[in-house]
């Protein structure tokens, strides 16, 4: 699209790779987001000598659990557990109702997991195991392409933020899966 190769990119909980374009003048987004197809690998880096990876898995590639540190790497798709610990949700961009739509300036839309599932009980259920972590208050986690979820919360120590394993996406209680292209 006119710029350099490289550039940022997110994969979504299943695995669509999505990258993002400076959005034009007077759209009031930073971004546009756009579909790429599919990621079937996985991603592995390697820092100080050792393989990090971004299945939920140790050092020593044993299944991590609920409720322990998450030492891999942290990419994953924002989203919030809403205060109250019963429901997800997550911000896009709002859009026109014009064929093709256009992104409405300074605006975003909210969407939740319990409007869009119409079942506020499977919405408490994909949101229990990050209010097991996060508590009642909410806040923000990620979810990667493995489905693996993960939060930021306060060291006891006061040195700053750790990340704690959450599990994983109940599918069966989650954001259907939107189209590719």
């Amino acid at each position: 699209m006119g710029n350099p190769p490289g550039g940022p990119f997110y994969i979504n909980e299943f695995r669509h790779v999505i990258v993002p374009i400076a959005a034009s003048k007077g759209m009031g987004t930073g971004s546009v987001y756009y579909s790429c197809g599919r990621f079937d690998g996985d991603l592995k880096f390697e820092y100080e000598g050792r393989m990090l990876v971004t299945r939920p898995v140790d050092a020593d590639g044993k299944a991590l659990t609920p409720g322990t540190q998450w030492l891999g790497p942290r990419p994953g798709i924002p989203y919030v557990l809403s205060a109250g610990g019963s429901d997800i949700h997550y911000e896009t961009p709002a859009l026109t109702d014009t064929d093709p739509p256009d992104v409405r300036p300074n605006m975003t839309r909210r969407v939740q997991l319990g409007r869009v599932l119409g079942d506020r009980s499977l919405a408490a259920r994909a949101a229990h195991p990050v209010a097991a972590v996060r508590g009642s208050l909410g806040g923000r986690f990620y979810v990667n392409e493995y489905g693996a979820m993960f939060t930021p919360v306060g060291r006891d120590d006061g040195t700053g933020l750790q990340y704690i394993y959450c599990g994983q996406i109940d599918t069966s209680a989650w954001f259907p899966e939107p189209p590719l292209g």
